[in-house]
């Protein structure tokens, strides 16, 4: 990109980024909607500014070739909001195909494997990992959240901060937990 062109991009970019923040999105989302728009400033090398809805298109084209569908919605979200809050502009809005909606059932380990898995772990410390986060069906960056006032050892209730959408729950320990 041409530096006059990045100066520019880079100004808006960051103004970009504090309108994100403004909006109070988690930070994961933030990072994907910031993406969207340096992908699209990348394939125009240029600031994406004054873009036509035919540069758009072929560059979504270029994305489905590469990139799962779902990342090319949070992209397209993502651009819509530069235009939208950062520009003050209304976006041609960009078509494509929607995939057809299927709904997978995660794998899900048996006690005998989950067992077997702790057994084999030769670490405490990641024993421990994996018998808290098996055994109370916690998602990985929940249990690396957990801090020793979570507990709460007369009433067994574990608080989970920052759970998925950034909400606080609480999960039962179970009896047998010292």
């Amino acid at each position: 990109m041409p530096p006059r062109e990045k100066s520019r991009f880079t100004k808006l970019y960051n103004k970009h980024l504090r309108a994100l923040k403004l909006e109070g999105l988690a930070p994961k989302t933030l990072e994907a909607y910031s993406r969207g728009v340096q992908r699209l400033a990348e394939s125009l090398d240029r600031c994406p500014v004054d873009v036509t809805k035919n540069e758009i298109d072929d560059d979504f084209a270029r994305l489905l070739e590469t990139h799962f569908r779902s990342t090319i919605k949070v992209d397209r979200t993502g651009i819509r909001f530069f235009y939208e809050e950062v520009l003050r502009k209304q976006l041609l809005w960009i078509d494509f195909a929607e995939a057809p909606k299927t709904q997978r059932l995660p794998d899900i380990l048996t006690q005998t494997q989950i067992a077997s898995i702790i057994r084999a772990t030769r670490r405490f410390d990641f024993r421990c990992f994996g018998f808290v986060t098996s055994g109370l069906g916690l998602r990985l960056g929940e249990t690396l959240r957990i801090e020793v006032g979570d507990f709460d050892r007369e009433r067994r209730p574990l608080h989970v901060r920052h759970a998925k959408g950034n909400n606080d729950r609480f999960v039962i320990l179970p009896a047998m937990t010292p």
